[in-house]
């Protein structure tokens, strides 16, 4: 407050019209939604503007993978400044959002023509490593979770490349909740660990929906399953794993030391859901994690899938109805026997 304002502040005080030992601090209006959107708006058009004129000028370059490369770096260094500029201005921002994106899709270009068609593996590490270097290196949000989804996805895809593509649900889902289970503990590295969370959660989740009930089917209705046996120990320790983990730090942020009776029947309900039906299971895990880190937004993430993933076991068309009926009659009875478990323990409790 300078010379004036404190002398005007006083004068008014004498004449009573205002208390306070100080004038409350003057904060600039914030810029209207709508302003903001248009600024950021601006700032695509111009970076699409001067890529399209780049990319005709230079279009020789583009069609060898050193030219892509170079290209890309230049570009990268210029989004990177454009980040690192003191002001958080929207036009600015979204100007250096694609400028990046389009130099890691050169990038990406350039890779996928030098490593993926004979090292596939080396080629997702590369891309896994740079969008790990670029989610830690450039504080934006959007970018950050862009990112992350890049990392993720190309887990996902070494995953698949080492033959284990049947628990890479369980992978992605147990680090996803390990994640958001952390959340509180490392505020430190929240602004990366955050949207690292989200994309793994999304990529846990679409992943799991291309799984139908084939394992399930195959193991109440046939001898043997196409999966392999090691691959069904590995899924079972790490589901297993998961349930605990997540179960010990809510009973352990509770004060609770000892597992009920409920709970142990609980877990082991939990299991065999995320054990033959994957998609639920995960989805009521992912609920349990955002009820204890009161993550709304993440609730209600978790309750939509498990709507979808309801709808779309019950509604799969290549299930006869009877394998439903049955399917539905058994989930029944474990309900009721798990309502009748719950109220025994329950009244036992009281009396006591």
């Amino acid at each position: 407050m300078n010379t004036d304002n404190t002398t005007l502040w006083r004068q008014l005080q004498q004449a009573k019209l205002v208390t306070g030992a100080h004038a409350p601090e003057q904060t600039a209006a914030a810029t209207p939604w709508y302003m903001r959107a248009m600024l950021a708006f601006m700032g695509w058009i111009g970076a699409l503007l001067i890529l399209a004129v780049l990319f005709t000028g230079l279009s020789g370059m583009l069609e060898s993978n050193t030219g892509r490369l170079g290209i890309a770096i230049i570009l990268g260094l210029i989004a990177l400044l454009l980040f690192r500029g003191r002001e958080n201005q929207d036009f600015r921002m979204q100007f250096a959002l694609a400028l990046s994106l389009a130099a890691q899709i050169l990038v990406f270009w350039s890779l996928s023509s030098m490593l993926l068609p004979q090292q596939p593996v080396v080629a997702a590490l590369v891309v896994m490593m740079l969008a790990l270097v670029l989610l830690a290196g450039i504080p934006n949000s959007i970018h950050r979770l862009w990112s992350a989804g890049i990392a993720s996805l190309a887990l996902l895809y070494l995953i698949g490349q080492f033959g284990m593509a049947p628990v890479a649900g369980a992978i992605l889902g147990g680090a996803a909740c390990w994640l958001w289970q952390k959340e509180f503990v490392l505020v430190r590295w929240g602004s990366i660990l955050r949207p690292l969370a989200w994309a793994i959660t999304l990529t846990a989740l679409v992943q799991l929906s291309g799984e139908g009930l084939h394992s399930l089917l195959q193991l109440l209705f046939s001898r043997q399953s196409s999966m392999q046996p090691e691959l069904l120990v590995l899924r079972g320790a790490i589901t297993l794993g998961i349930i605990i983990l997540v179960t010990h730090t809510m009973l352990k942020e509770a004060g609770i030391k000892t597992f009920r009776l409920s709970g142990l029947a609980a877990m082991a309900v939990l299991f065999l859901l995320a054990f033959f039906i994957p998609g639920i299971g995960f989805s009521l895990l992912l609920a349990l994690v955002a009820f204890s880190r009161g993550n709304h937004l993440l609730a209600g993430m978790a309750v939509a899938s498990l709507l979808l993933f309801l709808s779309k076991y019950y509604y799969l068309l290549d299930i006869s109805l009877l394998h439903k009926s049955l399917l539905l009659a058994v989930s029944g009875l474990l309900l009721l026997a798990l309502r009748l478990l719950i109220m025994h323990l329950s009244a036992s409790g009281a009396a006591k």
